[in-house]
């Protein structure tokens, strides 16, 4: 008999592919667990979120705006305390006038030839402003003397006649006042401290005893007695 022939299957060959490993219990756990924790992590958040934005509407409703307050709420009226009048300064008082002794020893720098010009000068204004004052003295006394064809029939006649009276009145007495300061610039001629401040004991300029030789106060102090009303 004639053996028969097996013909042998040709076996396929087997691929090499990586089977992918099973994962294993663990690590399936584990990625369970991250999941969870994500899921916690968002609800958190969320939580904390919603409790902020609750937050912010009650103070909205609780807290009114500051315009709402301003004009919810009165003014309140606050009782100033009384304004206190300006203190004015105190006024320094005036230094001791200067004795005699003190204005002799004051040189003024005038010679005796200067000395004597001024004395004639200071005789001779006092000599006119007697002879002033005496014929101002007799027209007053001639228009007051009581003849009453001179008297002024109208209002305003009389008027300018009280007028003239009272202008005569104060020329007479300004004129004694300047014939008293020619009497004591005498004085102090002869008492040796002519032509020396009485307030600052420096000696007064020759161009202001030239224009008044009666003066006793220098250029400065006499403006600023002008200026508070005492010359």
């Amino acid at each position: 008999m004639a053996k028969k022939t097996v013909k042998k299957k040709a076996k396929k060959p087997v691929s090499r592919s990586r089977k992918k490993p099973a994962t294993t219990g663990s690590t399936a756990t584990s990625g369970v667990s991250k999941t969870n924790k994500k899921k916690s992590k968002r609800k958190t958040v969320a939580k904390k979120v919603a409790a902020m934005v609750a937050d912010s509407r009650a103070a909205k409703v609780n807290v009114s705006s500051p315009v709402s307050r301003r004009k919810s709420e009165k003014p309140v009226k606050v009782a100033q305390p009384p304004q206190s009048e300006p203190l004015e300064p105190e006024s320094q008082p005036d230094p001791p006038p200067l004795s005699e002794n003190q204005l002799r020893k004051v040189k003024s720098g005038l010679t005796r030839k200067d000395l004597s010009r001024y004395k004639q000068l200071l005789l001779e204004k006092r000599a006119e402003l007697i002879g002033d004052v005496a014929s101002l003295e007799t027209d007053m006394q001639n228009a007051s003397g009581g003849n009453l064809s001179n008297l002024p029939l109208h209002m305003a006649d009389v008027g300018s006649d009280n007028y003239e009276q009272e202008f005569t009145l104060g020329l007479v007495a300004s004129e004694r006042m300047l014939l008293q300061e020619i009497d004591e610039a005498v004085i102090r001629m002869q008492k040796n401290y002519y032509g020396v401040c009485l307030e600052t004991g420096e000696p007064i300029a020759r161009a202001r005893l030239d224009a008044q030789p009666w003066a006793k106060y220098c250029i400065e102090v006499a403006r600023e007695k002008e200026r508070l009303g005492q010359l």
